[in-house]
């Protein structure tokens, strides 16, 4: 995780010119190197979406978390790294993921209709996720990450379960492509 974050460099002080020098070094050694891309992957994989049996939302079942689930966790965490993995195996500088994905898209590396179905599954977590931290805050809490998916609208719930559909789609498609070693 740590490795794949570092790809993530942005120059906030001093010469930027040295940031992209390094980022471009490290993307030439990184895009070729595809036992790399495949340790990335199992990484990519290894935060499952929490949805079970009959696409129903897997929740933790007791202790703190009981009957919620973790949206960093186990939905934005892997989008984001599904993205990087891709942006990384095609040599892509940018650094968000929203500006990967228009990258990865013009360049014919993922398709429109894929990478519009991963940012919407982004920003639907995303929202959810910070609706649950301002209510959170309101109440006097600390803001976290949890949530109970028995608590939302109909609407938002079937949202949320379509968003954790697309990160198990997006996961196949790396499992297929990364894991058998044809980065």
């Amino acid at each position: 995780m740590r490795v794949s974050i570092f790809f993530d460099l942005r120059a906030i002080h001093g010469e930027a010119e040295l940031a992209a020098q390094l980022q471009a070094a490290m993307l030439q050694q990184a895009s070729g190197n595809s036992i790399f891309l495949a340790a990335l992957a199992a990484n990519v994989l290894e935060h499952r979406p929490p949805l079970g049996l009959f696409r129903r939302f897997v929740v933790d079942r007791d202790g703190e978390h009981r009957d919620t689930l973790d949206l960093k966790r186990r939905g934005v965490l892997p989008l984001t790294e599904i993205v990087r993995l891709h942006a990384l195996a095609a040599g892509i500088t940018a650094v968000n993921t929203e500006q990967r994905l228009r990258e990865l898209t013009a360049g014919k590396l993922l398709h429109l209709v894929d990478a519009r179905n991963i940012g919407d599954a982004l920003h639907c977590i995303q929202q959810l996720r910070m609706q649950q931290q301002c209510e959170q805050i309101n109440h006097g809490e600390l803001p976290g990450n949890q949530l109970n998916p028995g608590e939302l609208p109909r609407l938002a719930r079937e949202q949320l379960r379509d968003a954790f559909t697309i990160i198990d789609e997006a996961q196949a498609a790396v499992r297929q492509r990364y894991r058998a070693g044809m980065a």
